[in-house]
């Protein structure tokens, strides 16, 4: 199972996950595999409209990253909105693989509809008006 994303590539076999990030601002790009022997677990955190998701394999050699500092740890995976539906079975697959049984995935909805982008738009214009007649 494999999954490329914008910023590089995971995959998954029955023993190893391998993460190939690309070259980013001037820094080389980094090529990790980790046995999934190894793992204890992973960080999932869903993409949304604003933010970009990660998912970091977490395993005696990884350390915690500050949210910046994600950009550059080679043990993580980053994807956007449009990328997530790809990564959830990779991940779903990761906690079948660690857990030893089938996981069952939660109810992850997508974070942006038209009728959502609609209200932002709306709310935004709102808010312009109120501000400009207020102010003047």
């Amino acid at each position: 199972m494999k999954v490329t994303t914008k910023v590089g590539a995971i995959g998954v076999t029955a023993d190893t996950v391998t993460i190939v990030r690309r070259a980013f601002m001037g820094q080389g790009g980094e090529r990790r595999s980790v046995k999934v022997a190894s793992l204890n677990g992973i960080d999932f955190q869903q993409a949304t409209v604003f933010a970009p998701g990660h998912l970091r394999l977490i395993h005696a050699g990884s350390r915690p990253t500050a949210l910046k500092l994600r950009y550059y740890d080679a043990d993580v995976i980053m994807f956007d909105l449009g990328e997530q539906p790809a990564i959830l079975p990779v991940r779903d697959h990761l906690m079948a693989l660690i857990t030893g049984s089938p996981f069952k995935s939660d109810d992850i909805r997508p974070q942006t509809t038209i009728g959502l982008v609609f209200q932002a738009v709306i709310a935004v214009v709102v808010l312009i008006t109120v501000g400009f007649f207020a102010f003047s």
